[in-house]
């Protein structure tokens, strides 16, 4: 969560002056007492008002508490901030896990596109371990997917550049190798090494 923490605070810092204002009522409304800090309690009540309950647990509420001392401060809560705003709450579809860093995403279900709203997303060890039952086989990690969608829309292609759709045709051949065929570190390495290597 640190990384995710992180974030939150570096976009916090360059938000327009509006915005920050919006984050900080978000705060106040949480904050029912005014002692400048955020309970589980207040947290659960405001997420109740809010209409979260994927994020509304004592075990989530724990993870923003980075500090570990039972209660959220502005920063931490602007962490959840972010990722209500952002829209960023994904769960592993294989253990439940919220899903912090690095994560597998099913690209029939991606490409489907977001009106049917069906990811199906893996953390790293269940998919490395084939820990989930889905119908489709291609997975590709969510970094070479953003970085293969860049490069398969960008429009100025460069003569030292290989052709735009290349890195994405290349990922999806790693992905549909399958994910039996391959543990882990294989497939990171030659994802890598496919999607990158050209470069």
């Amino acid at each position: 969560m640190d990384e995710i923490q992180e974030t939150a605070l570096a976009y916090y810092a360059k938000l327009p002056q509006s915005k920050k204002e919006q984050a900080i009522k978000f705060f106040k409304s949480m904050d029912t007492n005014g002692d400048g800090k955020i309970s589980v309690l207040e947290y659960t009540a405001g997420l109740n008002r809010l209409g979260k309950t994927e994020i509304n647990n004592l075990g989530f509420f724990k993870e923003l508490d980075r500090d570990g001392n039972g209660t959220l401060d502005f920063y931490e809560v602007m962490t959840l901030f972010y990722l209500i705003e952002s829209g960023r709450i994904y769960y592993c579809d294989g253990c439940g896990a919220f899903l912090k860093g690095v994560y597998f995403t099913c690209l029939t279900c991606f490409n489907s596109g977001p009106a049917k709203r069906n990811s199906f997303d893996l953390c790293c060890s269940c998919y490395g371990n084939n820990n989930f039952n889905h119908n489709h086989d291609y997975f590709v990690d969510n970094y070479v997917l953003l970085q293969s969608k860049w490069r398969q829309t960008s429009s100025t292609p460069s003569q030292s550049k290989p052709p735009l759709k290349k890195p994405f045709t290349m990922a999806m051949e790693v992905a549909s190798a399958g994910s039996a065929l391959y543990n882990f570190y294989q497939f990171a390495d030659m994802a890598w090494n496919t999607a990158f290597s050209s470069n």
